[in-house]
């Protein structure tokens, strides 16, 4: 799902259950991006080395 700042998925799953007359929940969420950071472009921690870490670093 593509959704903007603000959804909460979770409220989405239960409103969803309500409106179908059972229940509902959300039984996993995951984040895989946000802005330009992507999951798929993460950096495994046993990868990132004392002589490595700062080309890691990016500014907020």
């Amino acid at each position: 799902m593509h959704c903007s700042t603000g959804t909460y998925i979770r409220t989405l799953a239960h409103d969803i259950g309500q409106k179908l007359t059972t229940g509902a929940y959300c039984k996993e969420l995951r984040r895989v991006n946000i802005g330009k950071h992507d999951v798929e472009k993460a950096q495994k921690p046993k990868d990132i080395t004392k002589e490595n870490w700062q080309k890691y670093i990016f500014h907020i």
